[in-house]
């Protein structure tokens, strides 16, 4: 009798033997974790992959997304093209994609499409600004522009010593209380460690206490650079959902690699 259970072309599993771990179809004689995104490469080991159901790729869900409303997924490169189609939550005509859960992005005349959040943030950014006192004096376009480029440095100098793009590390001032015959007194340092991880004290002293803890590292910088952008917009007044709405709008309609430049 021919045995007609399907089974992976890889690695021989079957739909009563799956992979250790398990796996899924991924094609009609491929397993998920044989499968390769044919974007970026990731492997269906470390990944969810799935097949476009625009053009037929194989994408991992860092290279594509997954509408569990409808059942289906569909690779980046396919969903830049389906730019248009009928809200299904404030129900306008060929504007871009508006799924009815909100999970995904709304077209941008929904009146639920918002980015409220950043200008709520600008508010709050540029107050704590003020309440610190750097806004007691005025300040040139040009020193709040400089102050941008100080951070983008400083982010620089984190890639320049190696740490990894989504590392954070702490700063901590600490406080020894040293004992010399009848006098006590501070020495007040900075040295790197991490909050709740054990670190060395002095050879000499009777205790040391953490005063601070002050993020470290190219998340903290990125996002010390949106900081300054936000207290820049809090201050002029200037509305950067409006700005970054109309210029994500305009991208759009760019072309590939426009410029022609090498970086």
């Amino acid at each position: 009798m021919k045995n007609d259970e399907r089974k992976c072309r890889v690695c021989g599993c079957t739909q009563n033997n799956a992979c250790p771990g398990g796996c899924y179809w991924v094609e009609e004689d491929l397993c998920s974790q044989c499968a390769v995104c044919e974007i970026c490469g990731h492997t269906g080991k470390d990944y969810d992959i799935f097949k476009c159901d625009g053009c037929g790729k194989l994408a991992c869900d860092d290279c594509g997304e997954h509408f569990d409303n409808s059942g289906s997924f569909f690779c980046k490169e396919c969903l830049a093209k389906m730019t248009k189609y009928d809200c299904n939550k404030c129900r306008n005509q060929g504007t871009d994609d508006c799924p009815e859960d909100g999970e995904y992005q709304y077209c941008y005349d929904c009146p639920e499409y918002q980015m409220t959040d950043i200008n709520k943030y600008i508010e709050e950014v540029h107050q704590n600004a003020k309440d610190h006192g750097w806004w007691d004096e005025p300040r040139s376009m040009a020193e709040l522009l400089c102050l941008i480029h100080s951070e983008v440095s400083e982010a620089l100098e984190e890639v320049r010593d190696h740490n990894e793009p989504t590392k954070t590390y702490y700063s901590g001032k600490y406080v020894v209380k040293m004992e010399d015959g009848s006098k006590n007194f501070e020495i007040i340092s900075y040295r790197s460690f991490t909050p709740g991880k054990a670190f060395m004290k002095p050879a000499t002293g009777v205790d040391v206490t953490i005063d601070i803890n002050k993020p470290e590292g190219i998340p903290s910088e990125l996002a010390d650079i949106v900081i300054r952008v936000f207290d820049i917009c809090g201050y002029y007044e200037i509305d950067l959902e409006a700005a970054i709405k109309e210029k994500m709008e305009y991208n759009k309609t760019r072309q590939f690699k426009h410029g022609g430049k090498k970086i």
